[in-house]
């Protein structure tokens, strides 16, 4: 929502300068007019630079919100604390994102405002924490919730790089090798049949085919190209790593463990909203958005309309389609009047699960990847051997 810098008298006489939002600017003047308030300026605070690049990373996220978390439990003010953070800034991007955040924190806007300013840096989830913190004056609290859960999420993502790196290595060893045999060996050899003028087998001309094909100039330009066009994508962040997500998602051993990894993020993160004051129904509907599952949005939602027409939140997950555990525990949560410290379980169940199958995934992937490189090495070496063993058993 847009923000509106403005001064102005109110009826007293008195002069009142602030920042608000509002829809656009004749609902930015309605509002002043309710409050008894008549602007001499006002003027619209434009989005902050980089509003529209990609969002912070875990580790980044992390250490900028525990960080002012800390400070004001120290007991500093919001903008002296967002001062200190931005001087300790790891990247100038955070710097300078911080700076705007203090400028307009100093300016009279709620630290939720001035997040909501910085486009797609800050999630809705993140935000509405922030909001409810500064509502219940527990502003530091909702801080420290958000950085556990961007700890958590860069755990997460440490323990897929580690699981992931020896079959990316295989797969990056067996590519190399493959682009040299048939961009080096196969011509050569190639070659060679061709001065003896033998007649080569359908497997070796398919791959004296495809060698040609690679060392043509069109083909090294379409690899330049597709190389380039990767690096400057993913140099850019602009890698659409939802959408490949998803494809993966539809394999027989990924689908599993992504519905896990999304049960689990949407219970962990239902239960910070719930802890951090945050009302039922606005939780449901942020913590749909975080499972990146449009499966699972679409129960999230479900559940979300039942609970609004008077349901409990068990009766809603089990109308809905969620697993018959994470209904039980819920419905015993919210029976004892203990609704978080239940999803808080369910989410703790949730990821020992996903943790679990990310092990299976990885202990399947990897030989897969070495029989499939090996067959395809396999396939071009007997492809060059095959005119070998032709001219002995001729030459016999």
């Amino acid at each position: 929502m847009p923000a509106f810098r403005y001064s102005g008298k109110t009826a007293p006489g008195n002069v009142r300068r602030g920042v608000l939002e509002a829809g656009d600017r004749a609902a930015a003047l309605a509002k002043l007019a309710d409050d008894g308030c008549f602007p001499t300026v006002l003027e619209e605070i434009p989005p902050a630079r980089g509003a529209e690049s990609a969002p912070f990373s875990a580790s980044e996220l992390g250490a900028f919100t525990r960080g002012l978390a800390d400070l004001l439990d120290a007991g500093l003010a919001l903008p002296q604390a967002l001062k200190t953070v931005e001087r300790q800034a790891a990247s100038p991007r955070l710097a300078g994102i911080t700076a705007d955040l203090r400028g307009r924190v100093e300016g009279g806007m709620s630290l939720a405002a001035a997040l909501s300013a910085q486009g797609k840096h800050f999630s809705d989830v993140y935000i509405g924490m922030v909001r409810a913190g500064e509502t219940g004056a527990h502003l530091s609290d909702a801080l420290t919730r958000l950085a556990d859960m961007a700890d958590q999420d860069e755990e997460l993502a440490a323990r897929v790089k580690t699981a992931l790196a020896y079959p990316l290595l295989v797969l990056a060893t067996g590519g190399a090798t493959v682009l040299f045999l048939v961009l080096y060996v196969v011509p050569k050899l190639a070659g060679v049949f061709e001065d003896m003028g033998q007649s080569l087998p359908l497997v070796t001309r398919i791959l004296v085919v495809l060698s040609r094909g690679a060392r043509s100039g069109a083909g090294l330009f379409a690899l330049a190209g597709g190389l380039v066009a990767v690096g400057l994508t993913w140099r850019a962040g602009r890698m659409d790593w939802a959408r490949l997500g998803r494809w993966l998602a539809r394999g027989p051993w990924v689908r599993d463990l992504a519905r896990d990894a999304g049960l689990a993020r949407f219970a962990r993160t239902l239960s910070v909203l719930l802890a951090g004051g945050i009302p039922l129904l606005e939780a449901l509907r942020a913590a749909a958005d975080v499972g990146g599952d449009s499966a699972l949005r679409g129960r999230a939602d479900e559940a979300r309309r039942r609970v609004a027409q008077g349901q409990g939140l068990a009766d809603g997950f089990a109308a809905a389609g969620f697993p018959a555990e994470m209904v039980h525990r819920v419905a015993v949560g919210e029976e004892g009047r203990r609704l978080i410290p239940a999803l808080e379980k369910v989410a703790t169940a949730l990821e020992r699960r996903r943790d679990r199958s990310l092990k299976v995934f990885v202990a399947l992937l990897e030989p897969m990847l070495i029989l499939g490189v090996g067959g395809v090495i396999a396939a071009i070496v007997l492809g060059m051997l095959l005119p070998i063993f032709q001219l002995s058993s001729f030459i016999g």
